[in-house]
């Protein structure tokens, strides 16, 4: 058992208590008169891997030989390596050979756990792990977040969650501490591979240059400028890339799937997502700036000009905010939980009054092509382009996959889904308010 902020060392991540946690993450919290609290707030330091990557124990950092991502991975039980580790951003392998000289040990989160605030929706909560004595408190504290509210229903479909037959929509802040990071254009691979965004047409006028996509507009493309938006834009196509181990082509083509760059080493069916965010960062001098957002046989079209910083979307125009042509901005785009937001503050509405039908009978290719960004007319900049996927949730059992909260019940659930016990898995489902110590929030 740890007391309070004592480090967590390896001997201690081979003992009986740390090899349970490896399935549930613990927060080890102050419940005696040698730990560290402050204004009623007490520190806790977390072991275990099911809320990562919004926290996490101990685990090992590694960098990409390739690329030069830097990212972080479990620690499997009794401080064992994988026999190979995939980078999440390119897809390059380091063999066993080379693991042990490329990665480094990494220090778990610590945490303050709020005992009095008001819990809700999406709160990440301490609570007494189910079935646990009263007399091992400090080593049966668990940290799960919560998706069900006393007394309802959530049903877990198609990677979302339903409360009483309602898709449930993350907030913003949520859907950024959860989602899983599966690009990013400030690391391309120095090996000889296709660039993951790239031209969609023969002859297009974007070209890369100083980790930049550049296009200059000698003119208009359209002499219409009532055409509509995609018969005007140069598009540029995201590719996706399996970046996990698989027995394929690296850069070949593959729809977006719940893979856990943390999980390194863990063998499971992978599901198709197509719940994405995005960020980029784009400077126009009378151009146009659009992307499109494919799901399945839908998407979802918005373009920005830098003229008169009007948006279009779906062909209604709407002004953009502090828009200062040649100056850079940075667009945030979510397509979550039945939900398209820009902003966050700039543009919102649900999948059904958003997508628009243009499914032509091919809806792999759609998957595996989610994401287009396009542009025309005077000069265009665009760099540093993230994009995430959303958390997918899954059932364990036919039976968890609705999921009652008794009347003074809470449903929980881990952020990493595959690794973690929760609600899904435990006999009593939901975890009564009296047992549930207090919110918690990163130190």
């Amino acid at each position: 058992m740890i007391i309070g902020n004592q480090p967590i060392t390896k001997r201690f991540r081979s003992s009986r208590w740390a090899n349970s946690s490896l399935l549930c993450v613990t927060v080890w919290v102050g419940l005696s008169t040698g730990c560290e609290t402050s204004a009623n707030l007490t520190t806790g330091i977390v072991v275990g891997d099911s809320m990562a990557p919004t926290l996490v124990g101990n685990h090992n950092h590694a960098e990409c030989c390739d690329c030069r991502f830097a990212f972080r991975f479990r620690e499997l039980e009794n401080g064992r390596l994988p026999t190979e580790v995939v980078c999440p951003n390119c897809g390059w392998k380091i063999k066993s050979a080379e693991i042990s000289a490329s990665i480094s040990m990494g220090e778990p989160d610590h945490v303050l756990i709020e005992p009095d605030a008001k819990i809700e929706r999406w709160d990440l909560v301490a609570f007494r792990l189910p079935g646990t004595a009263m007399e091992h408190a400090a080593a049966t504290v668990g940290i799960k977040r919560v998706v069900g509210l006393p007394g309802e229903t959530i049903e877990i479909r198609g990677g979302d969650l339903y409360a009483d037959g309602v898709l449930l929509s993350k907030d913003i802040q949520t859907q950024q501490a959860t989602r899983i990071l599966i690009y990013d254009s400030a690391f391309r691979p120095a090996s000889n591979l296709p660039n993951r965004i790239r031209p969609m047409l023969k002859k297009s006028r974007w070209h890369f240059e100083n980790d930049k996509w550049l296009l200059l507009a000698e003119q208009p493309y359209g002499a219409n400028r009532q055409q509509p938006i995609e018969c005007e834009l140069d598009w540029l196509n995201y590719h996706h890339w399996r970046c996990c181990s698989h027995f394929g082509i690296r850069e070949q083509d593959f729809p977006v799937e719940d893979y856990y760059g943390f999980n390194q080493g863990l063998a499971r069916n992978l599901n198709k997502t197509t719940d994405l965010s995005f960020e980029a960062t784009i400077k126009l001098d009378d151009g146009k700036f659009g992307w499109r957002y494919h799901n399945g046989s839908k998407s979802f079209t918005c373009c920005l000009d830098g003229r008169d910083g009007s948006l279009m979307i779906n062909g209604w125009q709407k002004p953009w905010p502090s828009m200062v042509n040649s100056e850079s901005i940075t667009i945030q785009f979510f397509a979550c939980d039945g939900v398209l937001r820009i902003g966050p503050d700039i543009y919102e509405c649900g999948f059904d009054d958003g997508l628009i039908d243009e499914s032509d009978g091919n809806q792999d290719s759609a998957n595996s092509l989610p994401l287009q960004f396009g542009a025309c007319d005077g000069q265009v900049e665009m760099e540093r382009i993230r994009i995430w996927r959303d958390i997918y949730y899954f059932p364990v059992s036919e039976q968890s996959r609705f999921l009652r909260a008794d009347i003074d019940g809470y449903i929980l659930l881990g952020d990493n889904v595959p690794l973690s016990i929760d609600s899904r898995h435990w006999q009593s489902v939901s975890i009564d308010r009296n047992e549930i110590i207090g919110r918690v929030k990163r130190k």
